[in-house]
């Protein structure tokens, strides 16, 4: 009797860890939550041709490579539209709106306040419009690998979404864009 009871459990763990780490459907996709197939451009874009990752049969590819902003910015993909942040060589943030084709499209109704530095002392950066681009009120300062948070809210979102990163402006030796922006897969940490 024990050993079915023993034997039940084990054929459990091994279905639960099947279930865990298996691929899932395109509804619990960590990349497309909604199943939509609104990123199939970013991940068509995104995916590496060489490698042996399989799409899913909307074309989904969850498992792809960053690209940049059409400015040569950090892509954020979490929103509708997407954004792409970028940091001007007067320490400015810039924020550019784009379509699923990574092409520049004007601002839309999402609110962007970014958050950073120390936590015992935060500074809170709005941004305005500026032609086609919203730009932050203040530059940033001049720390070394500053601890950011982007807090993106609009009517068009389900919720507030947090982007999280260090804003370290050292040339990638691989992708020559900024770490900060790196595209190459590999940890902020590696270089």
């Amino acid at each position: 009797m024990d050993f079915i009871k023993l034997f039940n459990i084990s054929l459990s763990l091994v279905a639960c860890v099947i279930i865990i780490t298996g691929c899932g459907s395109n509804e619990t996709s960590s990349q497309n939550p909604e199943g939509n197939g609104n990123h199939q451009n970013i991940a068509a874009s995104q995916s590496n041709p060489e490698s042996n990752e399989h799409t899913h049969e909307n074309g989904d590819d969850h498992h792809h490579e960053k690209v940049p902003g059409p400015n040569g910015g950090r892509l954020i993909v979490d929103v509708e539209p997407h954004i792409e942040f970028l940091i001007l060589p007067n320490r400015h943030a810039q924020i550019t709106f784009v379509n699923d084709d990574i092409k520049p499209i004007p601002p839309t109704d999402l609110n962007i306040k970014l958050i950073g530095g120390d936590r015992s002392n935060p500074i809170e950066i709005a941004f305005s419009k500026k032609e086609n681009v919203l730009i932050s009120a203040t530059p940033l300062p001049e720390e070394h690998n500053l601890a950011l948070v982007l807090q993106i809210a609009g009517k068009s979102l389900k919720e507030t979404v947090f982007e999280r990163f260090h804003l370290n402006m050292e040339t990638c030796p691989d992708c020559d864009l900024h770490e900060y922006a790196c595209i190459c897969g590999h940890s902020e940490h590696a270089h």
